[in-house]
């Protein structure tokens, strides 16, 4: 088994082919490469397992099949169903790519809007991750990863919260000016909003740290697509550093500097470039700087 890993560069793609009228389906090996068009004899040892809408219990992650050196393999000891979809890797313990047919992407995006935590946190930001490289390399249509991603209200967790902000910020950086931006925002905005009411701008004290850097990702992704009560929040925790009040926390100090000033009054810009001018503090000058 080791030898294929160790004594060869890359992983696999694996690709998933359903049969929904035999409720049987095929998974197929090959060499994975951003560049579609180019193709290799390398195989793998591959151990895999899967989960479905039927049965989903992701916390044995013991293999159930093997690719043997082999290139396919069909898998008719099944009892997912036509309407179930089907995920393999559970919790993505096996160190490759996932590839399914159109319909089991709609299932699967389906399912997540239906029940998000049905399927382990590490599984979705696999899923995310998967769907954007396949879309970003025409492996995949942009609308199956747009359908995935309008699971999102229901998400709290981390990995996937990391995947989804770094695809939209770059999606971001392709539409902005573009004519389609207004539409695109508001469907950020509604991916968004819960997520923000759930964490809002202040830290928690004793509070995990993943919820902390959870709160970074929501809280940028909600103030650079203009969510109101997010600007309004971020401009108020500036406000009372204006006062003379508490000093914002250190792990928000970035978000609320660049998002409150985005929202800010003259007065209140006027007072933090004041303050730019006569610090002498690099690090506060940078932070400064950032969010003006």
């Amino acid at each position: 088994m080791f030898p294929t890993w160790s004594q060869q560069s890359g992983y696999p793609l694996l690709t998933v082919t359903r049969n929904y009228n035999t409720n049987t389906f095929t998974v197929t090996q090959t060499f994975y490469n951003d560049n579609k068009t180019l193709t290799s004899d390398k195989t793998f040892y591959v151990p895999f397992n899967y989960v479905s809408r039927s049965k989903f219990d992701f916390r044995d992650t013991t293999a159930s099949h093997y690719l043997l050196n082999v290139k396919e393999i069909n898998i008719t000891d099944t009892a997912v169903g036509a309407d179930d979809w089907l995920i393999l890797n559970k919790q993505s313990t096996g160190y490759y790519r996932i590839n399914y047919d159109t319909r089991n992407w709609q299932l699967i995006a389906d399912g997540l809007v239906e029940r998000p935590t049905i399927v382990h946190p590490r599984n979705r930001a696999q899923l995310l991750y998967d769907a954007y490289r396949f879309v970003t390399y025409d492996r995949l249509e942009h609308a199956i990863l747009l359908r995935l991603l309008a699971y999102l209200p229901g998400e709290d967790q981390y990995a996937p919260w990391y995947i989804a902000s770094s695809i939209i910020t770059n999606y971001y950086g392709y539409l902005n000016g573009h004519a389609d931006y207004e539409q695109f925002k508001l469907f950020v905005q509604s991916l968004v909003s819960n997520a923000y009411e759930l964490l809002q701008v202040n830290d928690v004290p004793g509070e995990q740290f993943l919820r902390k850097y959870t709160r970074n990702l929501v809280v940028n992704l909600a103030c650079t697509f203009g969510l109101e009560n997010c600007l309004v929040d971020s401009n108020n925790k500036l406000k009372t550093v204006i006062n003379g009040g508490s000093p914002i926390e250190p792990n928000t100090r970035s978000q609320a500097y660049c998002n409150g000033l985005r929202h800010a009054s003259d007065t209140d810009y006027n007072y933090f470039y004041n303050d730019l001018l006569k610090s002498t503090d690099t690090t506060y000058k940078s932070l400064l700087l950032s969010g003006l």
